[in-house]
């Protein structure tokens, strides 16, 4: 999904994985606890910075913007994820962060 969103990013854009088990704890505990949230994120970075570098080239936006904004969807993903629908948590951050990264416009001159 994420290809066809940005045939420009190459089809291993991101070796981040969660088992099933994994995705129900990210669920239950990261929405509560602070440290949880800090390793999520350091977990997910990777494919922020991935995106964050391939958005900036393409967009204009600068990279720090993107990558907080980044860092923002990671955390909303995981108070929103909903485990019903037939979406892995990786996919569904993926997703996330590049709906907020593009909700980022360049400023006109």
């Amino acid at each position: 999904m994420i290809q066809l969103m940005n045939p420009y990013i190459c089809r291993d854009y991101n070796k981040v994985s969660f088992s099933p088990e994994q995705e129900e704890m990210i669920c239950k505990v990261v929405p509560k606890d602070a440290i949880a949230r800090l390793e999520l994120v350091k977990t997910c970075m990777e494919i922020v910075v991935k995106f964050a570098n391939w958005y900036a080239s393409e967009s204009g936006v600068p990279f720090n913007q993107l990558v907080q904004a980044g860092i923002s969807a990671v955390v909303r993903s995981a108070q929103n994820f909903n485990k019903s629908k037939e979406c892995s948590f990786t996919d569904y951050i993926s997703k996330e962060i590049m709906r907020s990264m593009s909700s980022l416009s360049k400023p006109d001159l």
